[in-house]
């Protein structure tokens, strides 16, 4: 059985945490067994018409076929995210936290809409893992460090919630860098990283950027060939790195990372988003 499974939801609260950033509350009447993983574990929100869920929501395993099946018209919107918190509760009491990265776009984003201006009680749809399913605690997990002790975590806005997940979970003997490259100083948060890791902040609006952190790069190809970058890579002991935010930032940091002579299988590249294409 396929670990991840859909909830129907409904948005119940929204609250600005940053200028670049909006927390949205979405409650359901099943989530007691929504999985809490959290780390960089990916979920899908789904949103759009009430027809168009509903149709989704008539088949809670099989959702992607019928979601597919779904003419253009009413067919949801679908977006990956990274919940922040998982409240189980009962009795249609539970509830999942979403940070949504606000930023400009060009063309739809549904998925900023949603968070930004949806009237509270708008149904959505949430495919995410169910505890207990084999399978659960991995899936759609890319942060694999292995017995690394010394570890880099990389990211722009869109990676900062599940770069402040995973950091929560670092041992106390664990060693390394956090670097984050957000829009404006309001978008910095407190990141609960062990005191052997040290978090360092570049803020685009002062002309600061992450771009660099290997030391620069000599005439490295760092061609877009169109796709998203997805190169996951499992660490072991010693040093481990992971990556993640707009597949063009991406690319030249691993362009930079290859120059730098630093093992594939030791660092994770994730392209959550791609500039110029359609909004989140």
């Amino acid at each position: 059985m396929n670990p991840y499974r859909l909830y129907a939801l409904r948005l119940s609260a929204r609250r600005e945490v940053s200028p670049s950033f909006v927390r949205i509350t979405l409650r359901g009447d099943d989530l007691a067994t929504c999985s809490d993983i959290l780390l960089d574990q990916r979920v899908k929100l789904l949103v759009g018409s009430p027809e168009g869920l509903a149709e989704v929501g008539a088949s809670v395993e099989d959702w992607y076929p019928a979601w597919q099946d779904i003419a253009d018209e009413r067919r949801p919107a679908m977006r990956t995210y990274t919940l922040v918190a998982v409240r189980p509760g009962s009795d249609g009491s539970g509830e999942v936290d979403i940070d949504v990265a606000i930023h400009p776009t060009d063309g739809a984003a549904p998925g900023m809409d949603f968070a930004a201006t949806a009237p509270l009680g708008t149904p959505a749809a949430l495919v995410a893992a169910e505890v207990g399913r084999d399978g659960y605690e991995d899936v759609g997990v890319a942060w694999h460090p292995g017995d690394a002790t010394e570890v880099l975590l990389a990211g722009d806005e869109t990676a900062l919630p599940a770069i402040a997940n995973i950091a929560g979970t670092l041992g106390p003997g664990v060693r390394g860098r956090i670097v984050l490259e957000v829009p404006h100083p309001e978008d910095t948060r407190t990141i609960a990283a062990p005191d052997g890791v040290v978090v360092e902040w570049r803020i685009r609006e002062r002309g600061e950027r992450a771009v660099g952190l290997f030391g620069g790069r000599e005439e490295t190809d760092v061609t877009d060939d169109g796709d998203l970058l997805w190169d996951e890579a499992r660490g072991a002991a010693g040093w481990y790195g992971w990556i993640a935010g707009e597949a063009g930032w991406v690319r030249e940091l691993r362009a930079e990372a290859r120059t730098a002579g630093i093992p594939r299988g030791q660092i994770s590249f994730m392209g959550y988003w791609k500039r110029g294409a359609v909004g989140a």
